[in-house]
């Protein structure tokens, strides 16, 4: 009935009987014991929606720019503790629009935080009477609700990259550890109001919202983080011609959490891969994750050169690649949590101990035969390195001559991070950053390097190529492969104009590649004439091709030549370098290559 009473009102009624109809239509609604309108039922006139109904507006709200009007007060607080909030309207004497969260597990594996909103008013005019309000906008949907206090439940996205190549060689426990540990730590450096996996938006729902009183507050989540225990774990790899073969064992208890994945009261797990050539990808996450994948990663595709192309007649037995290095990874925390700041709308990372360390044994030798003849030797000269190598495996064949291009490795140093006495740190969500704690980049760093030392020796019988190594991108050993950890002193400019400078962590890896220069090549000897028979039948380990053909050679002398078509380009002079695995950059000084946030 009074829907129908107001479509005929709406209807534009020429009778004179206006009055009528609403007093009968107000007198049926206070019979049902309703509450009475809240807007006014009379539209404005046609093409003026600015005219309202002026005895209805009379008692609503009027609304002036910049000031408070239907609404009067709002404010946004944490669910959990009402001491946190976030208060409307926004002024230079209330400046604070965002808040940070502490976002925990829920239902499952899904995470969340609960904010509340309320505020206080009165209704607006004709056309606005759901107004005022807050637009809630969170990670899947966006509700409108009166000023009445109301409960909003925000998800957040439970994601965590597990860095999942480095899981077949380091323990999942002391990777979780370590990555949470960075995440926490990133925070007192490099917060910015895009981070946060669960975001919120509420906006107020008002007449009026020139002069800054449609101020947008937002509220950003972070994982539920925290740290107690201590690790060890050695993490044995052996990188071979035929493939990768690690194992990892870890000591220790460990309690971490972050968002739903937990580790409770023992640090535990056994990592072991055996693979064919394919090896690690070299990880890009970041922080000391990124690095123990960079030191896998890096050097495993650098060894991988050394292995024989596809059906390349070969014989891999005797020399090949044999490296196998123990990193060493000791973790420690003590209190490392991240955590909600009481009566402000920041968080704060507190750290009793943090102590993370990176060391590395390394031994053996990279063979870089195949690919030395194939970089430094004419396609014949190539050929015959290639096959005379797969003949002097087998003591049946009696093929004088010695060939080597191989690199001894070894290594040096460690990468550690330590934070030794109490931290707090606020994250500030409002306004400038706190200054940095001294002690929280005051030990770290550190530059891990292997060293290379390589030696090339090609000489089949009377052939004879003579070829020198060359140092590399660094200009001291032949080659090498170094990670370095540091601090630096950065300068920036805060939001008055003033300048203040902050420090900054800074990684970065570079390998020195394996240069040769080829100086001369000689055959010499006595005239003879040789056949050798076929060797016996040799399987390469991974491709299962074998070397069955015979080796023919002649000599005529005594003769020797210099600057000889054995070489790539015969027009060169002596001493062109080659380049047989190309360096990271061309040279290495304090500023090349260029250092990357940590």
């Amino acid at each position: 009935m009074a829907r129908r009473v107001l479509d005929q009102l709406r209807g534009g009624p020429s009778d004179g009987h206006v009055d009528l109809r609403l007093d009968a239509l107000k007198l049926n609604y206070d019979m049902k014991g309703s509450p009475p309108l809240s807007r006014s039922p009379i539209p404005p006139a046609p093409r003026s929606s600015d005219v309202l109904d002026p005895e209805f507006a009379a008692a609503c709200a009027e609304c002036e720019a910049g000031k408070p009007c239907c609404m009067t007060t709002g404010q946004v607080e944490d669910a959990g503790d009402s001491t946190r909030k976030l208060v409307w309207p926004v002024n230079q004497g209330n400046p604070q629009k965002s808040m940070g969260m502490i976002a925990k597990a829920k239902d499952g594996r899904s995470l969340g935080y609960d904010i509340k909103t309320k505020g206080a008013g009165k209704s607006c005019q004709a056309m606005y009477g759901s107004r005022p309000g807050f637009k809630v906008r969170g990670h899947y949907r966006t509700a409108t609700v009166p000023l009445t206090q109301h409960t909003h439940p925000i998800k957040h996205d439970d994601a965590f990259s597990w860095a999942p190549a480095l899981e077949k060689f380091v323990p999942r426990d002391l990777l979780m550890a370590i990555a949470v540990s960075d995440m926490i730590l990133s925070l007192c450096t490099a917060y910015r109001n895009t981070q946060g996996g669960g975001s919120a938006a509420v906006t107020p729902d008002i007449c009026v919202i020139g002069g800054g009183m449609g101020e947008t507050f937002r509220v950003y989540g972070y994982p539920e983080a925290e740290i107690t225990g201590k690790a060890d774990t050695k993490v044995r790899v052996a990188f071979t011609t035929g493939g990768v073969d690690a194992s990892a064992e870890i000591g220790g208890s460990l309690n971490v959490t972050y968002g739903s994945h937990k580790i409770e009261g023992a640090a535990r797990g056994i990592a072991r891969t055996s693979t064919t050539r394919s090896s690690p990808s070299k990880e890009k996450a970041p922080g000391l994750v990124g690095q123990i994948g960079s030191i896998i990663g890096n050097f495993s595709e650098d060894v991988s050169l050394s292995s024989p192309k596809k059906d390349r007649v070969v014989d891999r037995t005797d020399p090949a690649s044999g490296v196998s290095f123990e990193m060493g990874l000791a973790f420690e925390a003590v209190g490392l949590k991240l955590q909600a700041k009481k009566n402000t709308p920041d968080l704060e990372v507190m750290i009793g101990k943090l102590i993370t360390t990176v060391t590395l044994t390394l031994s053996g030798k990279l063979d870089f035969i195949d690919l030395a003849a194939q970089v430094l030797l004419s396609p014949a000269g190539a050929k015959l390195v290639q096959e005379a190598r797969a003949h002097m495996a087998d003591d049946a064949n009696a093929v004088r001559g010695e060939l080597r291009a191989e690199v001894e490795v070894s290594a040096t140093g460690e990468l550690k991070h330590e934070i030794a006495s109490s931290l707090q740190h606020t994250i500030v969500f409002n306004g400038d950053a706190a200054p940095e704690p001294a002690a929280l980049t005051s030990n770290f760093g550190g530059k891990l390097r292997i060293h290379g030392d390589a030696k090339i020796l090609l000489h089949v019988e009377a052939e004879v190529w003579i070829v020198d190594v060359e140092a590399g991108a660094a200009g001291i050993l032949n080659t090498g492969w170094t990670w370095q950890m540091k601090t630096e002193e950065i300068e920036e400019t805060a939001a008055d104009g003033t300048k203040k400078s902050k420090r900054q962590r800074k990684k970065r890896y570079y390998f020195e590649g394996l240069i040769a220069s080829a100086r001369a090549y000689a055959r010499i000897g006595a005239s003879t004439s040789v056949k050798r028979k076929p060797p016996s039948q040799r399987t390469a380990p991974a491709q299962g091709t074998h070397s069955s053909r015979s080796v023919e050679m002649s000599q005529t002398g005594p003769q020797a030549a210099v600057g000889s078509n054995k070489w790539n380009d015969p027009n060169s002079p002596q001493g062109v370098k080659y380049e047989l695995i190309k360096p990271t950059v061309p040279k290495v000084t304090d500023n090349i290559p260029d250092w990357q946030d940590y």
